[in-house]
């Protein structure tokens, strides 16, 4: 009797649980993903301050992550190369020359030239062109640039140039380089002679005298094919000569006492950019068997 009971109680509680599970069924979604978990909010920000940085979900991409250990940072030496400093050509050490150094004088300023005792010369004397300016005017053969093969040495004068040409063996055509400044420091040299039979040139054909030259860039100054070196107080002649005589760029203010330009020869004359002032006589006087 008291078995029949405790099997009855057993029942009872059987179905009293079968009842109550039917009463707390799980909900089952219809797909099969996984529901998303809930966001999680950081302490001390709102879901309203979420940045899109923190909202937005990366895209996945195919590539895996690389899992090479960067190379640390390699600081470069410096090099006594990369150190050393280049010095502008405003301070270079190069001593200037004389003729450099007196363009550089403002207008006003008057330039003394002293000799070798200290005292003062008058830039009209050959002794104080001879030492401002150098390297003209020059002889070279015909196609060669000052200082090249077989020119003479810069000259402060024609007439010592004149002198060097008739006792240096020199020959064959040639042109006489004159610089752009020439007249600045070289003035009433009087009578230059280029006497190609009794002045003992007899070994010179033709001849071009080209003024206007810069002998330090061995171009025409500024590149003006009009620029004229200046003579003052000269008469230029060539005598007796039997090859073509050129004149190029050259401003003849004679002064008074002679002709400017006197030319005796055989061959052809060519003048260009030649301008002749205040001659006694003739500015320009030519006699020649050619054109």
């Amino acid at each position: 009797m008291k078995q029949n009971r405790l099997s009855s109680l057993f029942s009872i509680t059987v179905i009293f649980v079968m009842l109550l599970s039917l009463t707390n069924a799980a909900i089952v979604f219809a797909d099969d993903e996984t529901p998303p978990a809930p966001a999680t909010e950081e302490p001390g920000q709102s879901s309203e301050g979420e940045s899109a940085a923190e909202t937005e979900t990366a895209a996945p991409t195919d590539e895996p992550e690389s899992t090479a250990t960067p190379e640390p940072a390699v600081e470069s030496e410096s090099t006594p190369e990369a150190d050393s400093v280049v010095p502008s050509e405003e301070n270079s050490d190069e001593p200037q020359t004389p003729a450099e150094v007196l363009e550089q004088a403002p207008d006003g300023v008057n330039v003394v030239v002293l000799d070798e005792n200290g005292e003062p010369l008058a830039l009209t004397t050959e002794e104080a062109a001879t030492i401002v300016v150098e390297g003209d005017p020059m002889w070279c053969p015909d196609g060669v640039l000052p200082g090249g093969a077989g020119c003479t040495s810069g000259y402060a004068t024609f007439v010592e140039l004149v002198s060097e040409l008739t006792t240096g063996g020199y020959s064959g055509n040639g042109i006489i380089y004159v610089a752009y400044n020439y007249g600045d420091f070289t003035t009433n040299e009087g009578v230059v002679s280029f006497d190609h039979t009794n002045g003992d040139l007899v070994d010179l054909d033709n001849l071009v005298i080209q003024g206007g030259w810069d002998f330090g860039s061995n171009t025409m100054f500024n590149n003006d094919d009009t620029y004229q070196s200046v003579l003052t107080g000269t008469l230029l002649s060539f005598y007796d000569w039997v090859g073509n005589v050129t004149v190029n760029n050259l401003f003849i203010d004679q002064g008074g006492a002679y002709n400017g330009l006197n030319i005796y020869t055989a061959g052809d004359v060519a003048l260009n950019y030649v301008s002749i002032e205040n001659a006694s006589d003739y500015g320009l006087l030519i006699e020649n068997d050619g054109n």
